[in-house]
């Protein structure tokens, strides 16, 4: 059975090495310190993967609490949704101008901030003999970086636009009925 990076993420195998046939000789694709980037990576999806589900969680019981036991309008929970839609996507047009002016910067400082000091990490890869980053080039990372900031813009959108929805067609029977 072939390995791939994604059985590894996913805790599917063990390790994200693959087997690779030069000449003849079987040879293993990645060097150690690619393989331990890879490590510190898995442990970051690991670590979103817990922050998302939290988050969610954490949205699901607001809402519910809010809803339930808030003696205050509910237009209140559906204003923070929309603030915080438009926070979003505030943020989303600033790191898209930030990458405009210079994606590999911007892609350097996120692994500093991510892995730290490259002196104690794995993550300076030399693209002429390295196959992680020959597998994965800069532009493949400036694609997921785009295509990751439209879906959540995308989200944003939606909930911002639903909550936006809400309130009008509320406002929309509360003139109503005042006009009758």
């Amino acid at each position: 059975m072939a390995i791939t990076l994604t059985d590894y993420f996913t805790c599917k195998a063990e390790t994200p090495q693959m087997k690779i046939v030069a000449r003849g000789e079987e040879l293993n694709l990645f060097h150690d310190y690619e393989l331990a980037h890879l490590q510190d990576v898995k442990k970051l999806f690991q670590v979103a993967r817990r922050v998302q589900a939290a988050s969610i969680a954490y949205i699901i019981i607001y809402a519910l609490l809010f809803l339930l036991w808030r003696k205050g309008p509910w237009q209140d929970l559906i204003t923070g949704v929309k603030r915080g839609s438009i926070i979003t996507l505030g943020s989303i047009v600033v790191l898209g101008i930030l990458s405009f002016l210079g994606f590999q910067q911007l892609f350097i400082a996120f692994h500093y901030l991510i892995f730290g000091d490259p002196s104690q990490s794995f993550w300076i890869l030399d693209p002429g003999k390295d196959y992680l980053i020959m597998l994965f080039p800069e532009p493949f990372w400036q694609n997921s970086a785009i295509f990751g900031g439209i879906a959540i813009a995308a989200g944003a959108l939606l909930m911002g636009g639903i909550a936006w929805l809400i309130l009008h067609i509320h406002q929309g029977r509360r003139n109503t009925k005042q006009q009758n």
